[in-house]
Protein backbone atom coordinates (compact mmCIF):
# COMPACT_ATOMS: atom_id res chain seq x y z
CA UNK A 1 0.00 0.00 0.00
CA UNK A 2 1.37 4.17 -1.01
CA UNK A 3 1.58 6.36 1.51
CA UNK A 4 -1.47 8.21 -0.32
CA UNK A 5 -3.55 5.11 0.16
CA UNK A 6 -2.63 4.93 3.51
CA UNK A 7 -3.36 8.76 4.23
CA UNK A 8 -6.00 9.14 2.57
CA UNK A 9 -7.68 5.90 3.92
CA UNK A 10 -8.57 4.55 0.14
CA UNK A 11 -8.01 0.77 -1.39
CA UNK A 12 -7.73 -1.05 -4.97
CA UNK A 13 -6.15 -0.60 -8.35
CA UNK A 14 -6.59 1.52 -10.65
CA UNK A 15 -6.45 4.28 -7.49
CA UNK A 16 -9.57 6.52 -8.13
CA UNK A 17 -8.88 9.51 -6.09
CA UNK A 18 -11.95 11.96 -6.77
CA UNK A 19 -13.17 15.19 -4.78
CA UNK A 20 -15.22 13.37 -2.27
CA UNK A 21 -12.45 11.25 -0.43
CA UNK A 22 -10.15 14.67 -0.72
CA UNK A 23 -12.94 16.39 1.15
CA UNK A 24 -13.14 14.04 3.54
CA UNK A 25 -9.67 13.49 4.20
CA UNK A 26 -9.68 17.91 4.80
CA UNK A 27 -12.47 17.82 7.10
CA UNK A 28 -10.38 15.35 9.44
CA UNK A 29 -7.29 16.80 8.60
CA UNK A 30 -7.07 19.78 11.41
CA UNK A 31 -3.38 21.02 10.67
CA UNK A 32 -0.42 19.69 8.95
CA UNK A 33 1.24 17.27 9.92
CA UNK A 34 4.62 15.13 9.40
CA UNK A 35 3.44 13.85 6.31
CA UNK A 36 1.22 16.01 4.49
CA UNK A 37 1.05 19.45 3.82
CA UNK A 38 -1.42 21.82 1.89
CA UNK A 39 -0.27 24.43 -1.36
CA UNK A 40 -2.52 27.27 -2.43
CA UNK A 41 -1.92 27.80 -6.01
CA UNK A 42 -2.54 29.95 -9.14
CA UNK A 43 -1.44 30.77 -12.34
CA UNK A 44 -0.34 34.33 -10.53
CA UNK A 45 1.85 33.26 -8.11
CA UNK A 46 2.90 29.71 -9.25
CA UNK A 47 6.60 31.26 -9.84
CA UNK A 48 7.20 32.32 -6.23
CA UNK A 49 6.26 29.76 -4.19
CA UNK A 50 9.03 27.39 -2.91
CA UNK A 51 8.05 23.77 -3.70
CA UNK A 52 11.81 23.10 -2.97
CA UNK A 53 11.37 23.09 0.47
CA UNK A 54 8.54 20.82 0.89
CA UNK A 55 9.34 18.18 -1.31
CA UNK A 56 13.26 18.33 0.53
CA UNK A 57 11.67 18.11 4.39
CA UNK A 58 10.05 15.22 2.92
CA UNK A 59 12.60 13.55 1.72
CA UNK A 60 15.23 14.23 4.55
CA UNK A 61 12.91 13.09 7.33
CA UNK A 62 12.65 9.78 5.69
CA UNK A 63 9.32 9.12 5.79
CA UNK A 64 8.14 10.53 2.88
CA UNK A 65 4.74 12.52 2.61
CA UNK A 66 2.06 14.50 0.58
CA UNK A 67 2.04 17.79 -1.14
CA UNK A 68 -1.16 18.97 -1.72
CA UNK A 69 -1.14 21.86 -4.72
CA UNK A 70 -4.74 23.90 -4.91
CA UNK A 71 -5.35 23.27 -1.56
CA UNK A 72 -5.85 25.94 1.46
CA UNK A 73 -4.25 25.85 4.79
CA UNK A 74 -6.59 24.86 7.73
CA UNK A 75 -6.70 27.90 10.20
CA UNK A 76 -4.62 28.30 13.24
CA UNK A 77 -6.58 26.86 16.09
CA UNK A 78 -7.54 23.99 13.80
CA UNK A 79 -11.65 24.97 13.66
CA UNK A 80 -11.29 25.27 10.68
CA UNK A 81 -10.26 22.78 7.91
CA UNK A 82 -8.45 23.05 4.27
CA UNK A 83 -10.54 23.34 1.40
CA UNK A 84 -9.81 22.97 -2.16
CA UNK A 85 -9.21 26.02 -4.21
CA UNK A 86 -9.58 24.46 -7.73
CA UNK A 87 -6.81 26.03 -10.55
CA UNK A 88 -7.30 25.95 -14.18
CA UNK A 89 -4.94 22.91 -15.16
CA UNK A 90 -4.93 23.62 -18.87
CA UNK A 91 -2.84 27.12 -18.21
CA UNK A 92 0.70 26.09 -19.05
CA UNK A 93 2.10 27.03 -15.70
CA UNK A 94 -0.44 24.74 -13.98
CA UNK A 95 0.22 21.65 -16.45
CA UNK A 96 1.35 18.63 -14.73
CA UNK A 97 4.90 18.97 -16.71
CA UNK A 98 5.20 22.64 -15.56
CA UNK A 99 4.67 21.37 -12.00
CA UNK A 100 7.10 18.35 -12.50
CA UNK A 101 9.71 20.63 -14.09
CA UNK A 102 9.55 22.91 -10.73
CA UNK A 103 10.12 19.96 -8.54
CA UNK A 104 13.11 18.62 -10.02
CA UNK A 105 14.59 22.33 -10.62
CA UNK A 106 14.18 22.70 -6.98
CA UNK A 107 15.93 19.56 -5.35
CA UNK A 108 19.18 18.19 -5.77
CA UNK A 109 19.56 15.14 -6.09
CA UNK A 110 16.37 14.60 -7.75
CA UNK A 111 13.87 12.95 -5.28
CA UNK A 112 11.67 9.94 -6.26
CA UNK A 113 7.69 11.64 -6.68
CA UNK A 114 4.56 11.37 -8.05
CA UNK A 115 1.98 13.27 -8.82
CA UNK A 116 -1.41 12.21 -8.83
CA UNK A 117 -4.30 14.08 -10.30
CA UNK A 118 -8.09 15.06 -9.35
CA UNK A 119 -10.26 16.02 -10.99
CA UNK A 120 -13.27 18.68 -10.47
CA UNK A 121 -16.82 16.87 -10.50
CA UNK A 122 -18.22 18.07 -13.23
CA UNK A 123 -15.25 20.10 -14.94
CA UNK A 124 -12.70 18.85 -17.69
CA UNK A 125 -10.11 21.27 -17.13
CA UNK A 126 -10.26 22.34 -13.14
CA UNK A 127 -7.91 19.93 -11.12
CA UNK A 128 -6.15 19.80 -7.71
CA UNK A 129 -2.56 17.93 -7.58
CA UNK A 130 -1.79 15.47 -5.02
CA UNK A 131 2.42 15.14 -4.91
CA UNK A 132 3.71 12.08 -3.20
CA UNK A 133 7.37 12.06 -2.17
CA UNK A 134 8.89 8.37 -1.75
CA UNK A 135 10.21 7.49 1.43
CA UNK A 136 12.96 5.58 0.21
CA UNK A 137 14.51 9.12 -1.76
CA UNK A 138 18.48 9.62 -1.57
CA UNK A 139 19.30 11.78 1.00
CA UNK A 140 20.04 13.98 1.95
CA UNK A 141 18.06 16.74 -0.05
CA UNK A 142 19.17 20.23 -0.36
CA UNK A 143 16.37 23.32 -1.18
CA UNK A 144 17.97 24.09 -4.64
CA UNK A 145 15.89 27.63 -3.87
CA UNK A 146 17.67 28.20 -0.15
CA UNK A 147 20.63 26.16 -0.63
CA UNK A 148 19.29 24.50 2.91
CA UNK A 149 18.51 20.84 3.97
CA UNK A 150 15.23 21.24 5.56
CA UNK A 151 13.48 18.33 7.29
CA UNK A 152 9.43 18.02 8.63
CA UNK A 153 9.07 18.10 12.37
CA UNK A 154 5.27 17.28 13.47
CA UNK A 155 3.62 19.71 10.95
CA UNK A 156 6.56 22.15 10.42
CA UNK A 157 9.52 22.21 8.29
CA UNK A 158 13.05 23.05 10.08
CA UNK A 159 16.84 23.60 8.32
CA UNK A 160 18.98 20.59 9.22
CA UNK A 161 21.95 21.78 11.39
CA UNK A 162 26.04 20.75 10.47
CA UNK A 163 25.74 17.14 12.32
CA UNK A 164 22.12 16.35 11.27
CA UNK A 165 23.37 17.01 7.55
CA UNK A 166 26.40 14.66 8.28
CA UNK A 167 24.43 11.88 9.57
CA UNK A 168 22.19 12.15 6.22
CA UNK A 169 25.19 11.98 4.18
CA UNK A 170 26.79 9.41 6.03
CA UNK A 171 23.78 7.11 4.96
CA UNK A 172 24.05 8.03 1.26
CA UNK A 173 27.53 7.43 1.32
CA UNK A 174 27.74 4.02 2.85
CA UNK A 175 25.15 0.94 1.31
CA UNK A 176 22.96 -0.74 3.68
CA UNK A 177 22.77 -4.16 3.41
CA UNK A 178 20.35 -6.70 4.71
CA UNK A 179 20.99 -10.47 4.86
CA UNK A 180 17.67 -12.75 4.52
CA UNK A 181 17.61 -16.86 5.48
CA UNK A 182 14.63 -19.04 4.22
CA UNK A 183 14.19 -22.51 4.69
CA UNK A 184 11.99 -26.20 3.47
CA UNK A 185 11.64 -29.51 4.33
CA UNK A 186 12.84 -31.57 1.84
CA UNK A 187 12.32 -34.54 3.28
CA UNK A 188 8.52 -36.12 1.97
CA UNK A 189 8.63 -39.55 4.65
CA UNK A 190 6.87 -39.32 8.20
CA UNK A 191 10.38 -40.87 9.24
CA UNK A 192 13.63 -39.01 10.72
CA UNK A 193 16.32 -38.00 9.73
CA UNK A 194 14.85 -34.81 8.12
CA UNK A 195 16.61 -32.99 5.47
CA UNK A 196 16.27 -28.97 5.73
CA UNK A 197 17.06 -26.89 2.68
CA UNK A 198 18.49 -23.36 3.62
CA UNK A 199 18.37 -20.53 1.40
CA UNK A 200 20.80 -17.58 2.06
CA UNK A 201 19.95 -14.13 0.18
CA UNK A 202 21.61 -11.18 0.08
CA UNK A 203 19.57 -7.25 -0.65
CA UNK A 204 21.15 -3.45 -0.95
CA UNK A 205 18.74 -1.14 0.45
CA UNK A 206 20.99 1.53 0.46
CA UNK A 207 21.38 4.80 -2.24
CA UNK A 208 24.70 3.09 -3.13
CA UNK A 209 26.47 0.23 -4.10
CA UNK A 210 28.45 -2.44 -1.76
CA UNK A 211 31.61 -2.94 -3.38
CA UNK A 212 33.18 -6.22 -2.67
CA UNK A 213 30.83 -8.01 -0.62
CA UNK A 214 31.89 -11.56 1.05
CA UNK A 215 29.00 -13.80 3.42
CA UNK A 216 29.96 -15.94 6.15
CA UNK A 217 27.52 -18.33 7.18
CA UNK A 218 28.68 -20.07 10.81
CA UNK A 219 26.67 -23.06 11.83
CA UNK A 220 26.96 -23.83 15.32
CA UNK A 221 25.90 -27.71 16.02
CA UNK A 222 25.91 -30.30 19.32
CA UNK A 223 26.65 -33.24 18.30
CA UNK A 224 23.51 -34.84 20.04
CA UNK A 225 21.32 -32.94 17.29
CA UNK A 226 23.13 -34.25 14.33
CA UNK A 227 25.69 -37.16 15.02
CA UNK A 228 28.10 -38.40 12.83
CA UNK A 229 26.39 -36.65 9.76
CA UNK A 230 26.93 -38.44 5.98
CA UNK A 231 28.09 -36.41 3.60
CA UNK A 232 25.08 -36.31 1.45
CA UNK A 233 22.87 -34.91 4.61
CA UNK A 234 25.32 -32.17 5.15
CA UNK A 235 25.55 -30.78 1.09
CA UNK A 236 25.78 -27.21 0.04
CA UNK A 237 25.66 -25.51 -3.51
CA UNK A 238 29.23 -25.59 -4.32
CA UNK A 239 28.70 -23.40 -7.37
CA UNK A 240 27.97 -20.42 -4.81
CA UNK A 241 29.74 -21.62 -1.16
CA UNK A 242 32.78 -22.95 -0.17
CA UNK A 243 33.74 -24.34 2.86
CA UNK A 244 33.71 -27.90 4.90
CA UNK A 245 31.18 -29.42 6.95
CA UNK A 246 34.15 -30.59 10.07
CA UNK A 247 34.11 -26.73 10.27
CA UNK A 248 30.80 -25.73 10.00
CA UNK A 249 31.75 -22.38 8.44
CA UNK A 250 30.87 -21.72 4.61
CA UNK A 251 31.74 -18.62 2.67
CA UNK A 252 31.12 -17.26 -0.72
CA UNK A 253 32.89 -13.74 -2.19
CA UNK A 254 30.31 -12.56 -4.79
CA UNK A 255 32.93 -11.16 -7.00
CA UNK A 256 30.70 -8.27 -7.90
CA UNK A 257 28.91 -5.20 -6.75
CA UNK A 258 25.53 -5.36 -5.01
CA UNK A 259 23.64 -2.30 -6.13
CA UNK A 260 21.01 -0.22 -4.74
CA UNK A 261 17.69 -2.16 -4.61
CA UNK A 262 19.50 -6.01 -6.15
CA UNK A 263 18.70 -9.19 -4.09
CA UNK A 264 20.80 -12.14 -4.88
CA UNK A 265 20.25 -15.82 -3.88
CA UNK A 266 23.86 -16.32 -2.33
CA UNK A 267 23.22 -20.26 -2.29
CA UNK A 268 21.75 -23.43 -0.38
CA UNK A 269 22.80 -25.65 2.39
CA UNK A 270 21.36 -28.90 2.94
CA UNK A 271 20.74 -30.24 7.11
CA UNK A 272 19.88 -33.25 8.72
CA UNK A 273 17.90 -32.81 11.58
CA UNK A 274 17.32 -35.34 14.45
CA UNK A 275 16.49 -33.32 17.56
CA UNK A 276 13.06 -31.95 18.50
CA UNK A 277 14.81 -30.49 21.70
CA UNK A 278 17.96 -28.74 20.65
CA UNK A 279 18.20 -26.31 17.88
CA UNK A 280 21.29 -25.67 15.63
CA UNK A 281 22.72 -22.41 15.68
CA UNK A 282 23.33 -20.00 12.72
CA UNK A 283 25.21 -17.14 12.33
CA UNK A 284 25.29 -14.93 9.19
CA UNK A 285 27.44 -12.39 8.47
CA UNK A 286 27.79 -9.91 5.26
CA UNK A 287 30.92 -7.69 4.62
CA UNK A 288 31.51 -4.89 2.18
CA UNK A 289 34.28 -2.58 1.52
CA UNK A 290 34.21 0.19 3.72
CA UNK A 291 31.51 -0.64 5.82
CA UNK A 292 30.62 -1.84 9.41
CA UNK A 293 29.35 -6.01 8.78
CA UNK A 294 25.79 -7.01 9.19
CA UNK A 295 25.68 -9.60 11.39
CA UNK A 296 22.22 -11.94 12.17
CA UNK A 297 21.59 -14.94 14.47
CA UNK A 298 18.91 -17.58 13.67
CA UNK A 299 17.85 -20.69 15.18
CA UNK A 300 16.50 -24.29 13.31
CA UNK A 301 14.67 -26.13 15.26
CA UNK A 302 12.50 -29.43 14.46
CA UNK A 303 8.92 -28.93 14.96
CA UNK A 304 7.84 -31.72 17.71
CA UNK A 305 5.69 -34.70 16.14
CA UNK A 306 6.31 -32.70 12.84
CA UNK A 307 7.73 -33.30 9.52
CA UNK A 308 9.14 -29.71 9.48
CA UNK A 309 11.31 -27.09 11.24
CA UNK A 310 11.04 -23.43 12.07
CA UNK A 311 13.60 -20.84 11.24
CA UNK A 312 13.48 -17.95 13.30
CA UNK A 313 15.95 -14.86 13.82
CA UNK A 314 17.39 -13.89 16.83
CA UNK A 315 17.97 -11.29 18.67
CA UNK A 316 21.53 -9.69 18.08
CA UNK A 317 23.64 -9.25 20.92
CA UNK A 318 25.24 -5.96 22.46
CA UNK A 319 29.05 -7.71 21.25
CA UNK A 320 28.07 -8.55 17.74
CA UNK A 321 26.96 -4.47 17.17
Amino acid sequence: MTLLQKILGVEGEPLQIDEMIVNQFLNSASRESLLYEFKEVTEENFNNIDFGKPISSFVNSQQGGLLFIGVTDPSDDGRTPGEINWFNATRPKLTVSALRNKIVDSTQPTCEFKITEVKKSGSATHKIYIIGVSPTSPVPCMNLTTKQYPRRLDGSTQAMDHNQIRSLFYQKIFPQTIITLKGKNETNSAIYPMNYRLKVYAKNIGSVSAEEPFFTLTITENLEVVPQRQDQYSSYDDRYFLGTRQSGQYHRHLGYSLHPGQEYDLGWLVFELRSEERPIKIEAKLSARDTTPIIRFYQLLKTPHVMDATLSELPTPESAT
